[in-house]
Formats: C-alpha cells, sequence, structure tokens
C-alpha cells in the first residue's frame, strides 16, 4: 500500500464500531514525530547518552577483510556466528574504541538484500563486556524503507502511551573505512532490557515470529515447543535450562477456553491488558500489519515476575507506514481498514485480539487510546519543527548512502 492522500475522517466523539480512520502520508508522520519530544522511559541507565536525537553519531566496525568477505558470501548468509572485530563509536559526548567485540548479520530477509543489517556483541568473547550498560548493537539498515525514518518514528511513538518497547536513533555506519550508510540503532530485548522496563529481569520471555497465533493445543505444554524453518514459533530466550512453558500454555488455555463470565477476571490475572491494548492502538495508527494481529508475527512476550502478568511487547517495525507486501493481499489500504477488524486475515483466528476487543470495557478503552493519540499528536505547530529537525539530521547521510536504494526496485528519484 502506498502512502496517499487523504483526509483524516474519525469523529473525536465517535463511538461506532465502523469508524475508520483515513490519514495522509503527511499526518502519519506528524503523528509519530511528535515522539522526538517525549521524555525516555525510565530507569534507564547511562545508554541514554546513546539514542539521542540531536545528532547523528558514527560507528565504525573494523575486521578482517578476509572475515568481511567471509561473511558477506552468499553461501554464509545464514550464519550466526560472531566474528572478531572492533569498534570505534564518535558523537558528541563519546570518542570510544572497544576492541574484541562480536560481529554478524543479523535479520531475516534482509540477510540477502544489499543493505545488510548487523549485530554487534560486546559480550560475545567477553562475559562481562558492556558499553554504556549495553550488551549489543543492533544496526538496521532498512532496506525496504528508502526514508529510513519508518521504524525509528514508530519506536518513538510507542514512548507515547509508555509501552515498553526499544530506543532508537540513527547512525553513520563505516566498516574498514567504508561508508556503509545510514543506520538506526534499535535497542536489543534482552535482560538489560527487561530490568530497565519491569525492575526484573528473570522470567520467561519469549520470542514470538510466524506463525504465533496464540491459538489453543492442548494442556502439554510442550506442544507450544513446535518448530517452523528450523526455530521455535514461541522461542523462549531466558531460562532456556529449565525449558518450562508452562506459563505460556496457562496463558493460552485462558484466551482461548475462559468462559465469557470468566474471560476477563481470568486474563487480567495472567495479562497486561491495558498495556496490549496501548500497544494495539499504536500498531494500527502506524500500519505495523507484520505484528500479532494480521500476520500472528513479531512480538515478545514476558512473564513478569513482579506482578505474576505477561506483557506485550511489539517488535520489528520496519514494514509500517505503507510498506506492503502487495501479493498477499492486493488492493489492502491499511489506512482505511475497519479499527475494530484491522487485522482479521483470511478468517484466521486471533484469539487475543478476538476476545479482547469483544469485551465491551476493553473496546473502549481501545478506543480511548486511539483518540488519545490522534488528538495529542496532530500538532502541526509542534510537529512540523520535528519533521524539519530530523530531515535536517539525516538528509545528507541518507543522500550519499550508497545502498539506500539498491533493494525492491527504489530509486534516488
Amino acid at each position: 500500500m502506498p502512502l496517499k492522500n487523504g483526509v483524516t475522517t474519525l469523529n473525536a466523539r465517535s463511538r461506532d464500531p465502523a469508524a475508520t480512520i483515513r490519514f495522509t502520508g503527511a499526518c502519519v508522520l506528524l503523528l509519530l514525530c511528535l515522539a522526538g519530544g517525549i521524555a525516555a522511559q525510565d530507569h534507564f541507565s547511562d545508554s541514554e547518552v546513546l539514542f539521542r536525537d540531536d545528532e547523528l553519531p558514527l560507528v565504525q566496525i573494523s575486521l578482517d577483510p578476509d572475515s568481511l568477505a567471509w561473511l558477506l558470501a552468499e553461501e554464509n548468509l545464514e550464519n550466526r556466528r560472531y566474528l572478531p572485530a572492533s569498534i570505534h563509536y564518535l558523537s558528541s559526548e563519546i570518542d570510544t574504541t572497544v576492541p574484541n567485540v562480536g560481529f554478524r548479520l543479523r535479520g531475516n530477509t534482509s540477510r540477502y538484500a544489499q543493505k545488510k543489517s548487523f549485530k554487534v556483541s560486546f559480550d560475545a568473547f567477553d562475559e562481562d563486556g558492556r558499553f554504556h550498560g549495553l550488551k549489543t548493537f543492533n544496526l538496521n539498515g532498512e532496506h525496504n524503507d528508502p526514508s529510513i525514518v519508518r521504524s525509528k518514528l514508530c519506536w518513538d511513538l510507542f514512548k507515547r502511551p509508555a509501552v515498553p518497547s526499544s530506543r532508537a536513533a540513527h547512525v553513520k555506519l563505516y566498516i574498514n573505512g567504508e561508508y556503509r550508510g545510514l543506520y538506526i540503532h534499535v535497542e536489543d530485548y534482552d535482560k538489560t532490557f527487561l530490568d530497565t522496563r519491569f525492575g526484573n529481569k528473570d522470567g520467561n520471555f519469549y520470542k514470538c515470529l510466524w506463525p504465533a497465533t496464540l491459538e489453543y493445543i492442548d494442556d502439554d505444554p510442550d506442544s507450544y515447543k513446535f518448530t517452523v524453518g528450523g526455530r521455535r514459533a514461541y522461542d523462549l530466550r531466558t531460562n532456556r535450562d529449565e525449558d518450562d512453558y508452562t506459563d505460556l500454555a496457562h496463558l493460552i488455555r485462558v484466551i482461548n477456553l475462559s468462559s465469557e463470565a470468566e474471560f476477563v477476571d481470568s486474563l487480567e490475572a495472567c495479562f497486561d491488558v491495558w498495556g496490549f491494548l496501548k500497544a494495539l492502538a499504536v500498531e494500527v495508527l502506524v500500519g505495523h500489519w507484520d505484528n500479532y494481529w494480521y500476520n500472528k508475527n513479531n512480538y515478545y512476550l514476558y512473564h513478569n515476575t513482579a506482578t505474576g502478568r505477561f506483557e506485550y511487547i511489539p517488535y520489528d517495525l520496519d514494514n509500517t507506514f505503507g510498506v506492503w507486501w502487495s501479493g498477499i493481499e492486493p488492493g489492502c489500504d491499511w489506512g482505511v481498514r475497519n479499527l475494530y477488524q484491522w487485522g482479521n486475515a483470511h478468517g484466521e483466528s486471533r484469539p487475543l485480539v478476538d476476545r479482547v476487543l469483544a469485551v465491551q470495557q476493553y473496546r473502549n478503552l481501545y478506543t480511548e487510546f486511539l483518540l488519545q493519540l490522534l488528538s495529542e499528536a496532530f500538532n502541526e505547530d509542534v510537529l512540523d519543527g520535528r519533521l524539519t529537525e530530523l530531515l535536517a539530521l539525516i538528509e545528507q547521510a541518507a543522500l550519499t548512502d550508497p545502498y539506500r536504494p539498491l533493494d525492491y526496485g527504489w530509486s534516488q528519484t
């Protein structure tokens, strides 16, 4: 779906279940740019200096040329092995070189793109290795976004309703002296992330990828360890020695099998519904179709040991603002879909959304989150200035990015 001209049609007082929002590409950008002035989530250490919005740091990676050639060779594109490297980070506040870090490709489809994405691990060869409190850098090339702003703006917008999510910042990336282009440094989801958001890090943390529908299979926790393409759809990233999926199996049973009378109490005892609805509202506004609701993909679930409830955490925001695989559903326009059936796909079940939005109090709350985001974000006096700042920050780095226009038929014109 291309971002197209249109008008906003949602009445701010409407509670019509068939209500839709039509918004322009410019309005979407304006909505998201509000996040540039939003305070960061609490409890960060000195890592906040890595996610400033007012400068463009340089990240310089150095590694053996033969290692780099091996890393980029077609036969090695799926390899997850870290290669020894060093990193030099240069900004207004930091001028530091760190030797003996790990360096590898990251991502899925981006591994086969001209513009690769990379991962830097500070603890690959030194378990105590950190850089301003972080263990890793995710350097995303945004190969399917020639503007190189979509995911950055999305991550910033999730700050608005305080949805636990990654921080992100633009950087210029050099590898062995070659300018590889404008990248987005996206904060990794690891135990450091969990500790700064929830104050604990020892709960089960699941990475949920296609086809993670949250549909009930049976009461055996091991049934949810099924694999697709060599990986688990619900991949436990912590507590792997125990490998105990009992909590996930319980959540899925509650979602699917609780009676209508017991559903609200049972779900709220084990799942943060409020947080989920906030995240869902943002995902809908930014057109994040590659998510749980539409594509049974790209989210994390954390079993918060402080509350005993699961937290929904959004993930992988590059397919937003009109970036769309047109062959899946030709003619789809994410900007005009019914907000209450927005992610319904080909009659497939998404029990979490289906059952939550069938509860009127949750439906009303979801509506309020949408309206609040819209009313607070569309302040053009503030947002035009933010857009101008962002353009000034990244324009030259993007225009001189040698890999930016090489994928999916994009061109500089």
